[in-house]
């Protein structure tokens, strides 16, 4: 399916062993939106079995947290020609943060990944990782967070408005 929705029913934060997008065989690009909070105690994935870049799959998490338990195991995967699209102020670098907290989890993005800081209201926090692409979007500040060192595999671009990156 080409949009599809993880809703929020109810109250809480919903927990998935393993939270996994696949996309094997594209004929259009694709987007998952996610409007709840969600922990993941496995893996976090997106793949892609498309090279072609306007066949792209993207999770969009919007402000929501999507946090991992940092233990053995629990890793974020961003594979081949996938994206995922933050806009809260600080959701990525949380996300980031709780995959790798130091108890086993990894982060991996694929050199040909993009990770989209897109917020419009509210000035965003960048984690030092590495990365495949990054897209600045919107007009607040994107700023990387203190102490930390940015590493990009390919290339950092602005991709609408006027968003100012900030060391």
């Amino acid at each position: 399916n080409r949009t599809q929705y993880i809703y929020k029913r109810g109250n809480g934060t919903y927990t998935f062993n393993n939270l996994k997008f696949v996309s094997n065989d594209p004929t259009y690009a694709q987007t998952k939106y996610i409007t709840g909070n969600i922990q993941v105690n496995g893996e976090l994935s997106l793949t892609n079995g498309s090279t072609n870049e306007l066949l792209y799959l993207a999770l969009d998490i919007d402000d929501y947290e999507i946090t991992g338990s940092g233990l053995a195991g629990n890793d974020f995967v961003l594979g081949n020609n996938t994206r995922i699209k933050a806009s809260g102020a600080e959701n990525f670098k949380n996300l980031i943060e709780s995959f790798a907290s130091g108890n086993g989890g990894t982060i991996n993005m694929h050199e040909n990944s993009v990770v989209q800081f897109d917020a419009t209201a509210v000035d965003q926090i960048i984690p030092g990782t590495t990365y495949g692409n990054i897209y600045l979007y919107g007009s607040t500040k994107k700023k990387l967070a203190e102490g930390s060192t940015l590493v990009i595999k390919g290339w950092i671009n602005t991709n609408g408005y006027t968003p100012k990156f900030t060391v």
